[in-house]
């Protein structure tokens, strides 16, 4: 991964949290995009910003489990709260449509909002593959 240093010095300082704006890291494994994203979460905690940081398969299992449990509605309104959300490793597995469902209304629920920081190391044309339609029409605005 070739780093942009003015970039990243941007990000650092958290500016994109306040316009509430989206990053995506997209490529490939072993370069730095959970590194570079759990860097910038302490940095946005230092702003006073609220964080959540999951690998997205988490993140998918613990809402799963609260629609089980009866905790759907506290967990999924907790997450419009936080500054920024980081949602590592996007697309490593293949997606149920609950899955996709609950991804739909996390990017719902934060648009324009707060900030969600996205890490992928799938190719845009595999995306497809991994999720449907409705959730895809959603994320050009993530980028």
């Amino acid at each position: 991964m070739v780093v942009n240093r003015s970039f990243i010095a941007d990000l650092s300082a958290c500016s994109f949290v306040q316009r509430h704006e989206n990053v995506l890291f997209r490529c490939p494994t072993g370069v730095g995009k959970t590194h570079l994203s759990n860097a910038l979460g302490i940095e946005a905690m230092k702003h006073d910003f609220r964080v959540i940081s999951k690998p997205t398969h988490r993140l998918l299992a613990d809402l799963k489990a609260s629609r089980a449990n009866g905790s759907y509605n506290c967990y999924i309104t907790s997450i419009p709260l936080c500054g920024l959300l980081i949602l590592d490793d996007f697309g490593l597995q293949t997606s149920t449509p609950a899955s996709i469902q609950y991804l739909y209304e996390i990017i719902c629920e934060r648009y324009e909002t707060g900030s969600i920081l996205v890490t992928s190391n799938r190719a845009f044309e595999e995306w497809a593959e991994i999720f449907n339609d409705d959730l895809l029409s959603y994320l050009p605005w993530i980028a």
